[in-house]
């Protein structure tokens, strides 16, 4: 846009890099006279993320740009985790971020933990389930495929269903969600939905080997579709604690940009973001040996960590509710 001010002709150019790797490049910043950094008040792995874009336009510029800092979603006023006095005194001093409250769901171990779960549960259907993998959903589309092609309707149904059933486990997921939030929980929803998981899995192993092996894959169906939508994200993008393809994706092409544009930052969410996609194979180890050991009663293992995820989450609330009393 060009403009006339004070008797002289001003040209602005405006460029949003949207957070996107292929973007961050040495380029963007030539010239440039001043610079805005936005962050997601309701995020606080956007607000650590100001650490490497102050790091960033440190390298890369000369001219000692002017530099704006604005948080936004502040009328969001229940979901903001980054008050007013953290963000001045982060301003005040960029270098000590200890101060920082980082909730467990946005630390690598919370997420390799339900990554974890969902390897194990897949491996304990398998074991304990005639070979039954319940959350392996994109194969399950391709045999439906394939059994409706050769006409066989009835085989196709034990496909189609598991597929429901994951579909059901997301939209209950949201209604959990719905309901929590309506009676005004002061607490994160999500710590209300892990305890109902763990109580859904502690259940399935008290079904008997003699129950039809469907309707228990069926239920674990739902429920990793339930899990499916409680944490969804790493670093800002897309992630998945029951399905891998999106993540072995994202690694893909985080992998390229860590590459192109020789970022540290970068091959650190590459590397954290293969060990957690990892996480769903190394619980597929124990959720095939303990189900060969102890049969149906090995689900109880996740029902376990489940609930010490949320003895986690319900200490971080607690902490920092006491230290936002105090202030």
């Amino acid at each position: 846009k060009v403009q006339t001010v004070d008797n002289a002709i001003a040209k602005l150019i405006l460029w949003d890099t949207c957070d996107e790797e292929k973007y961050r490049t040495r380029q963007f910043y030539t010239k440039c006279d001043g610079i805005i950094l936005v962050f997601d008040l309701t995020k606080i792995d956007t607000f650590n993320n100001l650490e490497y874009w102050f790091s960033d336009i440190e390298k890369n510029t000369q001219d000692n740009p002017v530099i704006a800092v604005v948080g936004n979603k502040n009328d969001l006023k229940e979901k903001i985790v980054i008050n007013s006095d953290e963000f001045k005194n982060y301003m005040n001093n960029k270098d000590d971020t200890k101060h920082i409250k980082i909730p467990p769901w946005e630390k690598p171990l919370f997420l390799s933990l339900m990554t974890f779960i969902g390897g194990y549960m897949n491996a304990y259907t398998y074991i304990t389930r005639d070979k039954i993998l319940a959350n392996m959903h994109t194969a399950n589309m391709s045999k439906l495929g394939i059994k409706l092609a050769l006409g066989q309707l009835k085989n196709a149904l034990s496909f189609f269903i598991p597929i429901v059933a994951c579909i059901l486990g997301a939209a209950f997921s949201q209604w959990v969600k719905y309901r929590v939030e309506k009676n005004k929980y002061k607490g994160d929803w999500r710590k209300i939905a892990l305890i109902l998981e763990s109580i859904a899995l502690f259940g399935v192993g008290l079904i008997p080997t003699s129950v039809f092996d469907l309707i228990v894959t069926n239920i674990v169906s739902f429920l990793m579709g339930y899990q499916l939508c409680l944490f969804k994200k790493c670093f800002d993008i897309a992630y998945s604690t029951t399905i891998c393809t999106g993540n072995i994706r994202n690694i893909g092409e985080l992998s390229y940009y860590s590459v192109s544009e020789k970022s540290r930052y970068s091959i650190k969410k590459v590397l954290i973001l293969t060990l957690l996609t990892f996480s769903f194979a190394v619980g597929a180890i124990p959720g095939t040996l303990i189900s060969l050991a102890i049969s149906i009663k090995a689900v109880w293992v996740c029902s376990f960590i489940l609930l010490g995820l949320v003895i986690w989450i319900n200490n971080y609330e607690i902490k920092y509710k006491s230290l936002d009393s105090n202030k």
